[in-house]
């Protein structure tokens, strides 16, 4: 497939829409003493870590992302967009097994 078609296609995610599901799962206020890690899954060519990475640094949330995908050609373009998140490459299913 032509992951390129696939990043053109997708819609983007509002800051609206990503900001109501941080605080939805508590990783907003950014005031928290400890990190908070956040694994993003099927993070594909990373439009909604775009967002998430926009929204978290506007609040100055202590988040580490970690994005992750099955498919080694999401991940190559991922890493391209979005070098500054790290990107694991495993089916969800195998959370945690290494």
């Amino acid at each position: 497939t032509d992951v390129s078609l696939y990043e053109r296609g997708r819609p983007d995610y509002s800051e609206e829409s990503v900001e109501f599901l941080l605080n939805r799962v508590g990783a907003l206020p950014s005031d928290k003493q400890e990190p908070i890690k956040l694994l993003e899954i099927a993070a594909g060519t990373g439009k909604f870590t775009r967002a998430l990475v926009r929204v978290l640094t506007a609040k100055k949330a202590n988040v580490k992302v970690i994005a992750s995908d099955s498919q080694e050609v999401m991940c190559d373009l991922f890493r391209r967009i979005v070098p500054s998140i790290e990107i694991l490459r495993f089916p969800a299913e195998n959370i945690g097994k290494s």
